[in-house]
Parts: C-alpha cells; sequence; structure tokens
C-alpha cells in the first residue's frame, strides 16, 4: 500500500484534511478532522469505491501543460491590459475578487454542499500564501489577479487566477494568463503548467487557446462530519 500524501489545515471552527492518494485503497479511516478532500487519479471504479468510505464525487479536475520552448505564439500581443506585480495595498482586493470568483470551487468548498462560510477562510488562507502574484488593472482599478510558482526542475505553475466577472469577456482573463506564460518564458521555463475543473470550460478555452496540452485527469472526493 502507498503511504498517503496528506495535510491538516487548522481554522478557527473547523480543520481539513487534504489527502494526495494513488488509489481509493490508500485512503485510510480518518477521524481527526471535520473536512476531508481527497485527490485520486481518475479511474471508472472510484466513485463506487470512495462511496463505500463515506465520500462523495465532488469533481475532476484535468492537468494542463504550456511547451513554452516550442511555441512560437507572441503572447505579448495577447496583453490588452495593464499588468504589474501585485504589491501590499492590493491584498484587499485580490481578496475581495477570489470570495466573489469561487462560489462553487472544489479547492476550496469542501463540504457536501458548497459553503461559503467554510470555503471564505480556506479562500483567505490561499491568499495570504501566493508566491508571485500579478494583477490585472483598468483605469486604476484591480480586475483580477494571477500567481505563479515554479514548479519541478524549470516549470512553472499557475497556483490560482480570478478576474471580475465583468472584464472575463473583453480580454482580462487572456491578458493574465498571457502575462503570466510570458513571465515563465521570460524566466528560462521550459513550461508553464496548472490544474483546473473539466465544468470550467471557459477557461480550458481559454489554455487551448494558448496551446496547452490537457492530460492526467484527477478525482476530487470530499466528506464532511456534521
Amino acid at each position: 500500500m502507498t503511504e498517503m500524501r496528506l495535510n491538516v489545515l487548522s481554522f478557527p471552527d473547523f480543520n481539513l484534511r487534504l489527502i494526495d492518494a494513488d488509489s481509493p485503497s490508500d485512503v485510510g479511516s480518518i477521524n481527526d478532522s471535520r473536512y476531508v478532500r481527497v485527490d485520486i487519479p481518475s479511474r471508472s471504479c472510484n466513485i463506487a469505491e470512495m462511496s463505500v468510505k463515506g465520500f462523495i464525487f465532488a469533481d475532476r479536475t484535468i492537468g494542463v501543460s504550456i511547451p513554452l520552448n516550442k511555441s512560437q505564439m507572441d503572447y505579448n500581443r495577447l496583453v490588452r491590459f495593464e499588468m504589474r506585480n501585485a504589491n501590499k495595498t492590493d491584498e484587499d482586493d485580490i481578496l475581495e475578487i477570489a470570495l466573489r470568483s469561487f462560489p462553487s470551487d472544489r479547492r476550496f468548498h469542501v463540504g457536501v454542499v458548497p459553503d461559503m462560510k467554510v470555503a471564505a477562510p480556506i479562500i483567505r488562507q490561499w491568499i495570504s500564501n501566493l508566491t508571485e502574484p500579478y494583477v490585472c488593472v483598468h483605469k486604476s482599478k484591480v480586475v483580477g489577479f494571477i500567481d505563479i510558482e515554479p514548479y519541478r526542475d524549470k516549470d512553472c505553475f499557475i497556483h490560482l487566477a480570478a478576474v471580475e466577472e465583468k472584464y472575463r469577456a473583453v480580454g482580462a482573463a487572456v491578458s493574465l494568463y498571457a502575462h503570466a506564460i510570458k513571465v515563465a518564458k521570460d524566466k528560462g521555463c521550459e513550461k508553464i503548467h496548472g490544474r483546473i475543473s473539466s465544468t470550467n470550460t471557459a477557461v480550458m478555452n481559454l489554455y487551448a487557446r494558448l496551446g496547452a496540452v490537457f492530460s492526467e485527469p484527477h478525482d476530487i472526493f470530499v466528506r464532511n462530519e456534521v
């Protein structure tokens, strides 16, 4: 049996146990956390096996990678909004955008039923731990952000991104992702990676436009003790 890779996050009102496992058989008995989120490579039998353990299927995510060393795309051409490094004064704006942008995202909604009271402190922790955030600005207003972090040897990973809804269709989202790719390429990264929900067709289409390859589907399961 493969040892589970796990982490326990503590919040004022609950504990969250995050588990990365290779299969349902690796997920043992867990009684020390009110909320449990399990990430497992997708297999057709996972839902039935995890149901026996008291988990529900919550999402399927897809790995994304863009080979920067092979891409001939002019990413500068896609950046139509002002982009800059985030600073301390942007933190409240970034948090507010994130709180409005993730009404059901299973990275944060870890209960059987999505609940913003549970998701909000998790989102706040993610925002407080951003590695290298950039913001998208329209008329001096922050309308979106993206965060990249080192990943493997010469690669980067898009850790988190969000855009105010009314600016998504007018180029803010494309600008953010194209800017992140340009930053990664300038750093000498060979690939930039991400992971998105298979239900998020808008971002999947955006990645496809930017030359992404999709692979490694994972199943997300959640369980919470009342």
